[in-house]
């Protein structure tokens, strides 16, 4: 995990994060968990389609 700080103006900054993707799939598995559910996709069934299309 790496966090970068940018200062841009009027007290507004940018963060740059950065992670690994051993660290980042927990989260992406946790979201498409949630969301598959409520995704209608043809040709599948509800709460059915593959993640890499979702």
């Amino acid at each position: 995990l790496k966090i970068t700080q940018e200062e841009v103006v009027n007290r507004q900054t940018v963060l740059l994060i950065e992670m690994d993707d051993e660290d980042l799939d927990p989260y992406l598995d946790r979201g498409y968990r949630k969301i598959v559910q409520r995704v209608n996709m043809p040709g599948f069934r509800k709460g059915k389609a593959p993640r890499s299309i979702i």
